[in-house]
């Protein structure tokens, strides 16, 4: 991401109200605002996480809960997106409601958009 002196710097620049990123390596990215920062730079986010001085998060020492705080970049959001987009099509997408002709067709759009590597308009 960037170096020691830049996050610091990030870090000290942050106020209440800013929103900033984690990723949970169980539930993916998420972004938040920080709710609290105190005279000694520990960071309280809105979900009431909270940080130390160094924008770290520990689970009771237990390195796979842990986490820092990060700038909320555009792959960030463009992971977001994708999250979201394949929970959609996993829980709210009903396939049971499709012909076979239509799943055929979505099938083929899905597997020639792979195999081109096509980019699709966004809407």
């Amino acid at each position: 991401m960037f170096d020691n002196t830049k996050r610091g710097k990030w870090l000290k620049s942050l106020k209440p109200g800013d929103k900033v990123c984690y990723n949970h390596r169980m539930g993916g990215w998420h972004i938040v605002k920080v709710k609290r920062i105190t005279p000694t730079g520990r960071i309280t986010l809105e979900n009431n996480i909270k940080c130390d001085n160094t924008g770290y998060y520990c689970v009771r020492g237990v390195f796979w809960g842990s986490f820092f705080i990060e700038p909320i970049t555009d792959e960030v959001r463009e992971s977001i997106l994708r999250q979201k987009l394949l929970s959609r099509l996993r829980c709210e997408v009903n396939w049971k409601d499709y012909t076979t002709k239509q799943l055929k067709v979505i099938y083929k759009n899905l597997t020639r958009m792979k195999e081109k590597n096509n980019d699709v308009p966004t809407s």
